[in-house]
């Protein structure tokens, strides 16, 4: 089953180990993320690293696993879905767009 994953789902999987990585690692789903979701995990990088008390290379190692197990959209694939999605989202979260 293909599932998308919002950017909170992975933050809380960088921050403890949980239930949330064992079922994101478990290749039971193939998670599918928007390209957007890379950099919008890398701005609270500092606030994982903080959080978890990860070393930068201990984060960089984990962050490249769980991103190994996700299947990034292509952007071109989405794009036709984008006016559709603007319209659901404008009143609800205008910034969630790409996951919808």
């Amino acid at each position: 089953m293909k599932l998308v994953i919002d950017s909170n789902r992975i933050i809380a999987t960088l921050i403890r180990d949980s239930t949330n990585r064992r079922i994101i690692l478990s290749q039971r789903f193939q998670f599918v993320c928007p390209p957007e979701m890379v950099d919008e995990i890398l701005k609270y990088k500092d606030f994982v690293i903080n959080k978890a008390k990860y070393t930068d290379e201990q984060f960089d190692e984990l962050f490249s696993w769980i991103l190994s197990e996700l299947r990034i959209s292509d952007i071109e694939k989405i794009d036709d879905f984008i006016p559709k999605a603007e319209a659901i989202m404008t009143e609800i979260e205008p910034t969630d767009v790409c996951f919808i």
